[in-house]
Formats: C-alpha cells, structure tokens, sequence
C-alpha cells in the first residue's frame, strides 16, 4: 500500500500561502490605521495650538528693563524673550498638522512684551497688561495673535 505524499503536500503548500498572505494583509492593514491615527492626532494637535485671534501690537525700540531682564527660551532655532508670565510651547505640522514638517508654536499668559529672535532678526511685540498671546513661527515668518487655545501653567 503507497502513500501519495505529493498529494498531501498541495493543501498545506496552499494553507501556507493563504497564511503568509492573510498576515501581510494583516500588517499593511495595521501599518496603514497606525498612519491614520499619527495623521489625526497631528491635526488635532496643530488645531489645539491654533489662535485666531487680532494679532498683537508691534513693539519699536522698546528696551527691556535693567531691573527686570527678559525670560527667555530658546525653542525650535529661535528666541522667545517675554517681560513676565508662564510658556508653553510645541512643534505643529505644516498645513493645519497634515505635513510631517513642523514649525514651533509658543503660548504666553501675560507676557507684556515679547521679543522674538530667528536667524532673520528679532521681532518685537507689545501686549496689554494680562493679555495672552500665541506666537508661531512658520517659514521663517514671525506671526503674533492675541489669545490661547491651551491652558499655560
């Protein structure tokens, strides 16, 4: 009595492509919602960070006090000088948090003045007493809007 061994082999050479392949699908699968959700929460964060308020006052020439020295951080190759308050900062993508390329974004609960330092020069802003402000620095460019959008401690 022979065996045909030929014969078996087939179903478990074909049980074994059906396998390899359900558990690629299943890792693309899985590659493609991690992808999905990195993007999602870069776009909620970008919107967390967003302020649409009126932009803040420019400041000219204005020098800091002697007695009172700026408090600085240096954040995302810049500067951020501010008279008195807590910060906050962070990195949002590009296009509302959609672009892997980021740009930082800081947060200031009253900081009165703000001085802002980049490889393109410093800009200087000028706040009311108490009034909030949110910075971010995209392509190079030095943009100041009043208020915030994350609780600064």
């Amino acid at each position: 009595m022979a065996l045909d061994y030929g014969a078996r082999r087939r179903p478990r050479r074909r049980a074994l492509i059906i396998s390899g392949a359900a558990l690629a699908l299943l890792a693309v699968g899985t590659l493609i919602l991690i992808t999905i959700n990195d993007r999602n929460a870069r776009i909620a964060e970008a919107k967390a960070w967003t302020v649409s308020g009126a932009p803040c006052a420019h400041g000219v020439g204005l020098a800091w006090d002697a007695d009172a020295p700026p408090q600085t951080v240096d954040f995302g190759n810049a500067r951020f000088a501010r008279a008195h308050g807590a910060t906050r900062c962070a990195e949002i993508g590009y296009d509302g948090g959609r672009s892997g390329d980021v740009f930082p974004v800081c947060q200031f609960d009253h900081p009165g003045r703000l001085e802002i330092t980049t490889d393109h020069g410093a800009t200087l802003f000028q706040l009311a007493p108490l009034e909030p402000a949110t910075v971010s620095i995209e392509h190079g460019l030095v943009r100041c809007a009043v208020g915030l959008s994350q609780d600064v401690d």
